[in-house]
């Protein structure tokens, strides 16, 4: 039983893009009241970093909105057109680069509400000659260019004439005869050419496509379209707030529209301000409040809903994976853990080591169920594995910026080297490019938002953790960490370590970290 349950483990898919529907609905695990949150009717977005399950949260999404009769298709916002080209080329106007996203978005939806229409088995009462009709004006209304430039109109007119001569000279019965005669012809002709000299540009009507989407709802006979929008972060930062935009103006004021995103925070940019104009989308103002995949699954906030999140969803993908195998698949649920692991603390260890990111969890138990090959998974493959993931993808990943690695480096120095710790805060009005960068790549992780402390009222503060691959070879030895961070104790002489984050502490001078100190040490560096 062990080498067949390690080896449909290795075989568990590690993305949601790339499984069936069908799969991604048996291995869906509810995140407390998540989903629940997430299927009002409300706009919203959904935060999370790769592989925190935004694709698969919205698959199933997908997936139970038709189940109950509504409209609902998936634009994945990387395969979007010419996001990497276009989109992308500052030696294009900002206007011209954002006119093209928006037509290359709304061609998208177009084509996707066409094919959900016209692949219909008719059983819904549409109206379909309106929405054919509709769906036509539509396409025409995102295809309209203008030409700015100016216009050359050249008048062109032709004269011809031709003259035919000819003569005729015979004799018959002795008589002779003579003639000749004369054909002559005339002709005008007047040309007209237009001649268009300029730059053709896309020209987007917000309030004729508006109309539109009222009458393609009413055409519906106003059932639901569910339009998820996944991957938007892909796009370039500068040219997000235009399509937020559109999708404001346009979208957002037809009530049988609801629009869902998924995104990842620190890459994403809805809002700007283009002098007195405001461009975008206000998140909590013109969407409900945000959900962030990244708040849920943290172990040390509480170990016991993340175990428990973990061993379901391991178990519907084993289920799953036995299946297409045709394997027999016997093991109950509250059984099957002790089928794979030496003992309870080696699953907790490999929770604990994925930190709240389902992809990280299956690369990490993939990597340690390949290791032990034929026997359980110990405490020991867990952390090997954990150590072997880090190095393969997390390390090798922030390579690509030289001071994203210094940083790191400084801040295990500081933190696990100087204070024996696997946590610090930064305050929460600090944005930086090289921490935003750390904590999309995964190496750092929030554990915390909004944390205060006695002694700095009105101050607020984000608690990071470093991700535990960093610190894992210090794994029994003097330098392990002995907590999250430090703070004063109730006398002054004594520090304690906080194993579980709050909200509200007496003091955490001692757990702040000042990004200045690391900044300095760059400039003075030869």
């Amino acid at each position: 039983m062990p080498e067949t349950l390690n080896t449909l483990i290795q075989l568990i898919g590690k993305r949601a893009e790339r499984k069936e529907m069908a799969d991604l609905v048996n291995t869906f695990v509810e995140i407390g009241p998540l989903f629940t949150a997430l299927s009002n009717t409300e706009n919203q977005v959904v935060y999370g970093r790769r592989g925190t399950g935004k694709t698969h949260l919205l698959s199933y999404l997908l997936n139970t909105k038709i189940s109950e009769g509504d409209l609902a298709f998936i634009i994945n916002m990387n395969t979007l057109g010419s996001s990497g080209g276009i989109y992308s080329d500052n030696n294009l106007p900002i206007t011209e680069r954002a006119s093209r996203l928006l037509v290359d978005f709304l061609a998208q939806f177009q084509d996707s509400l066409t094919d959900i229409v016209l692949g219909s088995d008719r059983t819904r009462k549409f109206d379909y000659d309106a929405m054919c009709s509709y769906l036509d004006s539509f396409a025409e209304a995102i295809t309209e260019v203008s030409v700015d430039g100016s216009i050359q109109v050249l008048d062109q007119k032709s004269n011809s004439e031709k003259e035919d001569n000819s003569y005729r000279f015979g004799v018959e019965d002795k008589t002779v005869s003579f003639g000749i005669s004369n054909n002559t012809g005339y002709s005008s002709d007047k040309v007209y050419s237009t001649t268009k000299s300029g730059v053709e540009t896309h020209h987007i009507h917000f309030g004729r496509l508006n109309a539109l989407f009222g009458k393609i709802t009413t055409a519906l006979h106003n059932c639901r379209i569910w339009l998820l929008l996944d991957e938007w972060s892909e796009l370039p930062l500068d040219i997000q707030p235009y399509l937020a935009d559109l999708i404001r103006h346009i979208i957002f004021p037809c009530r049988n529209i609801v629009v869902k995103i998924a995104a990842i925070e620190q890459r994403t940019n809805f809002r700007v301000f283009a002098g007195s104009n405001d461009i975008g989308i206000e998140v909590g103002a013109d969407t409900d409040m945000s959900a962030n995949l990244d708040e849920y699954m943290v172990f040390d906030n509480n170990s016991e809903k993340a175990q428990q999140f973990f061993r379901q969803m391991l178990y519907k993908h084993l289920s799953t994976v036995a299946h297409e195998k045709s394997e027999s698949w016997s093991l109950a649920e509250a059984d099957y853990i002790n089928a794979i692991f030496t003992q309870q603390n080696a699953f907790s260890e490999l929770v604990r080591a994925s930190e709240g990111v389902p992809r990280d969890f299956i690369f990490v138990i993939s990597m340690a169920a390949q290791k032990a090959d034929d026997r359980l998974i110990s405490v020991d493959d867990i952390r090997y594995a954990a150590k072997r993931w880090y190095n393969t993808a997390k390390a090798r990943t922030i390579l690509s910026r030289k001071n994203a690695v210094l940083l790191l480096r400084w801040i295990v120095e500081e933190v696990i080297g100087k204070r024996q710790a696997r946590a610090f805060l930064i305050k929460s009005d600090i944005n930086d490019d090289l921490i935003n960068f750390l904590f999309d790549e995964r190496v750092l992780h929030i554990v915390k938002d909004n944390v205060s402390a006695h002694d700095q009222p009105g101050i607020r503060f984000k608690v990071y953790s470093i991700d535990y691959g960093c610190y894992v070879d210090l794994i029994n030895t003097s330098k392990f960490p002995l907590g999250y961070f430090q703070i004063d104790s109730s006398s002054d002489s004594e520090i304690e370590y906080i194993q579980v984050p709050s909200n509200d502490y007496r003091s955490i001078r001692r757990a702040i970290l000042d990004l200045s100190t690391f900044y300095n040490s760059l400039s003075e560096a030869p």
